[in-house]
């Protein structure tokens, strides 16, 4: 098998790829398949919201990398709106997913966050204190008493004719007066 020389991308190391596993962290860069592990290890939570979030927004909008525009609007939501990346990821699941809002409508951009982050906000925070509430109870012991309830069929009465049927009988003999 021909040799393929790469260079790790996390510790600079250049190493055969036909023989040695690996993983590509991009479409254009190759590490040991070791270093990638401890490097996912090694992230911190911050970084692995930040990886969450542009996931999603590339699955929402069907692109394969975040636009300018986009990174743009993430760093001003942190830093200026004080945002946190799980928030956005969170604000953006309620708006599109749960709430049923047009992908067409956001323009390729994430603009809608500051006007919905507080209402998705509540939004969690209710799942969050109902799972809580719900995770002590055990529905084994709740048991719903049976009621039966009789419901007489409908009698069927026979309907009765107002007016009188027509005949062209009847006609004639009032125009024959």
């Amino acid at each position: 098998m021909a040799k393929h020389m790469v260079k790790c991308f996390y510790c600079g190391e250049i190493f055969d790829a036909s023989t040695t596993p690996y993983v590509k962290p991009n479409s254009r860069r190759y590490a040991h398949k070791t270093c990638a592990q401890t490097a996912e290890e090694n992230k911190t939570q911050e970084e692995k919201d930040r990886q969450l979030l542009e996931n999603y927004i590339k699955k929402l909008f069907g692109i394969n990398c975040i636009s300018p525009k986009i990174k743009k609007q993430i760093e001003t939501f942190r830093k200026d709106n004080n945002y946190s990346y799980t928030g956005m990821y969170k604000t953006l699941k309620y708006f599109f997913e749960i709430k049923g809002n047009s992908i067409e409508k956001a323009n390729g951009g994430i603009g809608i966050v500051p006007f919905v982050y507080d209402e998705a906000y509540l939004y969690w925070r209710a799942l969050w204190e109902a799972r809580e509430r719900n995770e002590q109870i055990d529905i084994g012991k709740f048991i719903l008493p049976v009621r039966e309830v009789h419901i007489e069929p409908p009698q069927r009465q026979p309907m009765k004719h107002i007016r009188k049927l027509f005949t062209f009988l009847n006609e004639e003999e009032a125009h024959e007066e």
